[in-house]
């Protein structure tokens, strides 16, 4: 077994032919009587990497099981960034099985790691957002709503639609980090595109940064960030000042003599 990064530094797992052959027997395991067996068995599955795209269906069964770690497992494989990347119809049939997760699953870590995993969706990435605002709006527990965040961050300007929730998000201290970085990619995202938006696209776009901006850099609720991260608010900045010289200049070209 060999080991690699992917480009974006999630963990990967190249399989010897050992393994491989071990991975029928992990599967015919999942239907085991006793729920430890089957549980140590997605936990074994979680660590096999990009090589496990065929036991999709096997997993997305699994996230069925009465039996909370069953699940996690099952939540673990689902997260692996080469299951996303290999466009099959195995793969496309876990997300909705995801977004049922999300939504219906009783145990918050199973609807976190579901969050987590729906992040590396790509180009799935539109059906899967409606779900993640849902989740970010009402979910009870913070660490789903905090994963919901994450997952939309990755997805930049395919998230625009979450704008107005993330914005409700920043005034969560628990949650402030994670939608502050979420805005941020998408202000980049409106930014990269500003000759393609309308004026009223422009307009509005300005009107979310300013308020997120205002929400953000309020004393009374600035967060300690100890890992000197934060980005976020300064993609905000950024992308609010070039919005609004996009903004000048199209009046200025408008106004100006011919």
């Amino acid at each position: 077994m060999s080991f690699t990064y992917s480009s974006n530094n999630n963990f990967n797992v190249k399989l010897t032919n050992e393994l491989k052959a071990a991975i029928p027997v992990l599967m015919e395991t999942l239907k085991d009587d006793n729920e430890q067996v089957r549980s140590n068995a997605t936990s074994a599955l979680s660590n096999m990497g990009q090589d496990t795209t065929s036991l999709v269906p096997v997993i997305i069964q699994a996230l069925k099981d009465k039996n909370d770690l069953v699940r996690i497992g099952a939540t673990s494989v689902l997260e692996r960034v080469g299951i996303w990347e290999r466009k099959s119809e195995e793969v496309a049939k876990a997300v909705p099985a995801l977004i049922t997760a999300l939504k219906q699953d009783k145990n918050a870590q199973v609807r976190s790691n579901v969050a987590y995993a729906l992040k590396n969706t790509g180009e799935k990435a539109a059906i899967v957002v409606p779900a993640l605002i849902e989740a970010l709006k009402n979910d009870l527990d913070f660490q789903v709503r905090s994963s919901a965040a994450s997952a939309l961050e990755s997805m930049g300007e395919k998230a625009a639609t979450a704008v107005p929730v993330l914005i409700e998000a920043l005034k969560k201290q628990q949650l402030r980090y994670n939608a502050e970085e979420a805005l941020g990619r998408i202000a980049e995202s409106w930014q990269d595109n500003a000759t393609k938006l309308s004026n009223q696209e422009v307009d509005l776009a300005i009107s979310y940064l300013e308020m997120a901006l205002n929400i953000a850099e309020n004393p009374k609720s600035e967060y300690v960030n100890l890992l000197g991260f934060g980005e976020g608010k300064k993609r905000l900045r950024r992308s609010l000042n070039f919005l609004k010289k996009e903004k000048d200049s199209r009046l200025f070209s408008k106004t100006r003599p011919r």
